[in-house]
Parts: structure tokens; sequence; C-alpha cells
């Protein structure tokens, strides 16, 4: 079983179990240190609590929400652009990215990318088609 992908575990997993594959069902057969997805979990309680607080720091900083107007979907306090993950800036605030052309312009370029994944996602459902032939037509604007 070592050399199987972890598709294929995956799939297998969920095959002995209905069909379905919870979470806690991974992590228990992986508890075995012999099992091929072992390494793929933190088991030192105090560096796995510490990235589970992370974890969820991160999504309060997601749900942080503010009401402009009623008659308005509230909007994203913070946001996190694909060039400060990856220098380590973390989250900033919209306003201020939606005032920098740079930082705006990155946004974009961002949820572009992230449509594209959507739609490559739920590309076998014809319902979205109509919304997946207006993002085609927002890439070749953007």
């Amino acid at each position: 079983m070592k050399n199987l992908s972890v598709e294929k575990i995956l799939r297998d997993m969920a095959r002995r179990h209905g069909g379905n594959l919870l979470p806690e069902v991974v992590i228990e057969e992986a508890k075995d240190k012999r099992h091929p997805l072992h390494g793929r979990f933190e088991w030192d309680n105090t560096r796995a609590a510490h990235e589970h607080r992370l974890h969820q720091a991160r999504q309060l900083i997601r749900v942080c929400v503010t009401v402009v107007s009623p008659t308005i979907d509230p909007l994203p306090v913070f946001v996190s652009l694909s060039t400060s993950r990856s220098s380590g800036e973390g989250y900033q605030v919209l306003t201020e990215v939606l005032s920098n052309k740079e930082k705006r312009e990155q946004l974009l370029n961002d949820a572009l990318h992230e449509l594209n994944l959507f739609q490559k996602k739920y590309s076998t459902l014809r319902e979205l088609a109509g919304v997946f032939a207006a993002s085609k037509q927002l890439r070749k604007t953007a």
C-alpha cells in the first residue's frame, strides 16, 4: 500500500465506507505509523494545536464583514492577496486594497484565478454554462 496514490487510498476508504469519506475516518486510519497517509498529518499535539488555532484565526478573519447598507450584501473587511500570502504579509483591509491600483489589480487577478478554479470544478454542470460563457467574456476584457 506504500506506492498507492493519495487518490487511490482515499477512494478505497470511501468505498469501504459506503461511498462517503469523513475526515475522522481518514485520521483514524492514518494514525497507524505504517499507513501511507501517516506522514501527511501533524501528530505532535502541541504543534497541531497551534496549527489549528491559526486555522481558526484565518476563519475568524474571513467571516469578518461590514454592512454598508441594508440593500447591499455585507462585504468582507479583509482580503488575502496571493502575493501577500507568498510574502507573509497576511490579510489586508479591502477598502485599502480597492483604493490602491496595483493591489486592486492583484485582487482582480486572484478573483479570475478563483473563477477559473470554480469553472474547472463545476464544468460538468450544464446549468452553469451561461455563467461560464460570461466569465470567458470577462477574462477577455480584464
